[in-house]
């Protein structure tokens, strides 16, 4: 090659890469995004016009990045960001963290029968060989069928956890009845019940001699900083407590519904804000920790969130987006606890009723929120040490060339 087209190739060889690595040089040196740059006033109206399509009349929600909180913001009616919602089945993602601290703590084993603990038998009446296990409670594969026949005695009668499970679940209780329970081989098959993580908070109970509620308080709850969390509305004042809702669809209106305490302790049983529940969220996604505190190790918390069976872990749902947490649509409201690498996402609504396809409308407001919270994931990314130098390097080249001609 002539010498003078070899200078010539250098030469837009290294203007080429120049061109490429300033942009990137460029970028890298912008100020700090802030979060109003990606929930803007755009952002916000769009949401409050998905609400109105789900008849949402209250929405919070809060961004995870990190280690912390990134960002919160409330909708509706009642729109403080601190304004505490019922947590429903994400409930039962506290409630597995406690299983896993136990079992840390050596007070039990995932692997152990149920009975072990329980003072009277529960077990599969078409199984009665096969032992019921803490791991079988904790990915729903106890093959326990809380049917609506179950459902309504628990919510017609008030029962101690003891009183409850011996009634319904030991073949000499009150209620025991053979359709609560699946003619399947206990710990083979996924089939959510709510009762499931009822029992392993009564199992807690029997363990720690305290009640559920305290042991989540001085072990999850106050090392994570979670002030506005609790068990029961009775908690809360008036107005620290979002408004519960029904749609009524004949009407067209929300009616607004009296609130409850909610026997199912340890599978619903949790009210918490958005923000709350975001330092739970920053712990899971950082080796159990948050803000230093430790609350579970590493090694339990990827085995909560691999876990086994139809995409769920331990207390956790595993989903094919590569995002793990909960989605709960039940009569206690929508909420969603999710996150996928380094950023998470919290939101709370208090519309209860479903049908008419209002889950579907709570879901587009969901992955529209979680399309916002993803552009996180790109943002104030550091750009490599040796751009600097190699971009200083291409520019010496160039400079060279030009004397040389």
């Amino acid at each position: 090659m002539k010498k003078s087209n070899r200078k010539s190739v250098i030469w837009f060889s290294s203007l080429l890469l120049t061109i490429l690595i300033l942009p990137v040089f460029s970028l890298s040196g912008v100020a700090a995004v802030e979060p109003t740059d990606i929930f803007d006033a755009d952002f916000d109206a769009q949401v409050e016009i998905l609400m109105g399509v789900a008849k949402a009349p209250s929405l919070a929600f809060s961004a995870v990045k990190g280690t912390d909180v990134y960002y919160s913001n409330g909708y509706g009616e009642q729109s403080d960001v601190d304004l505490v919602y019922y947590t429903s089945t994400i409930t039962q993602m506290i409630t597995a963290t406690a299983l896993l601290q136990m079992q840390e703590q050596g007070l039990l084993s995932l692997d152990d029968p149920i009975n072990d603990y329980l003072p009277y038998i529960i077990e599969n009446p078409y199984y009665p060989d096969i032992d019921l296990t803490i791991m079988d409670l904790l990915t729903h594969s106890s093959e326990i069928n809380d049917n609506q026949t179950m459902s309504d005695v628990v919510l017609g009668e008030i029962y101690t956890f003891e009183d409850m499970f011996y009634e319904l679940l030991n073949e000499n209780g009150t209620y025991f009845d053979l359709d609560f329970w699946y003619d399947i081989t206990p710990g083979s098959v996924y089939k959510f019940a709510w009762i499931n993580f009822d029992l392993l908070a009564y199992i807690v109970e029997i363990i720690t001699e305290d009640s559920f509620e305290q042991y989540l308080t001085d072990n999850i709850f106050t090392p994570l900083g979670m002030s506005n969390t609790h068990i029961g509305y009775t908690d809360y004042g008036v107005s620290e407590i979002a408004k519960r809702y029904w749609w009524n669809s004949t009407s067209g209106t929300n009616e607004e519904l009296a609130h409850i305490e909610h026997l199912s302790t340890g599978s619903a049983g949790v009210l918490s804000t958005v923000e709350d529940m975001g330092r739970f969220l920053s712990a899971h996604m950082n080796g159990g920790e948050y803000n230093g505190v430790q609350i579970l190790n590493s090694t339990s918390i990827a085995t909560m969130h691999d876990g086994t069976g139809d995409m769920y872990g331990l207390g956790w749902q595993i989903f094919s987006t590569g995002y793990k947490g909960f989605v709960s649509a039940s009569w206690l409201g929508f909420g969603y606890a999710l996150f996928k690498g380094e950023v998470g996402v919290v939101i709370f609504t208090n519309q209860e009723r479903f049908e008419d396809g209002l889950a579907g409308k709570h879901q587009d407001i969901l992955d529209y929120i979680v399309l916002a919270v993803e552009e996180l994931i790109t943002l104030n990314t550091p750009f490599s040490f040796w751009i600097v130098p190699l971009l200083f390097a291409f520019i010496g080249v160039l400079i060279v060339l030009r004397k040389r001609k």
